[in-house]
């Protein structure tokens, strides 16, 4: 599947600090931290920003953040998941 702007929700960072947002997609986290996944929301995203990743199809959440931010491409983090073991 593609980036979902609907499902991309800023949670939390002001003025000039990191930003915080959510983001629910089944697709895969290699996917969704993949090369210019977020590239509909390279306006919105800067370097450093931290993304929570949650599976819409199953009980997944992994944190990622914004590694690069070009302009013109974007790329995450591979990202870390979040269990309970």
């Amino acid at each position: 599947m593609a980036f979902d702007y609907t499902k991309l929700s800023r949670i939390g960072g002001s003025g000039d600090s990191q930003k915080v947002f959510a983001y629910a997609s089944p697709d895969s986290i290699a996917t969704v931290t993949g090369t210019d996944y977020f590239l509909p929301a390279i306006n919105e995203l800067q370097v450093n920003d931290v993304i929570i990743v949650s599976d819409s199809d199953a009980a997944a959440v992994t944190i990622t953040f914004v590694k690069t931010n070009s302009g013109t491409s974007i790329d995450c983090a591979s990202g870390t998941a979040l269990g309970d073991s």
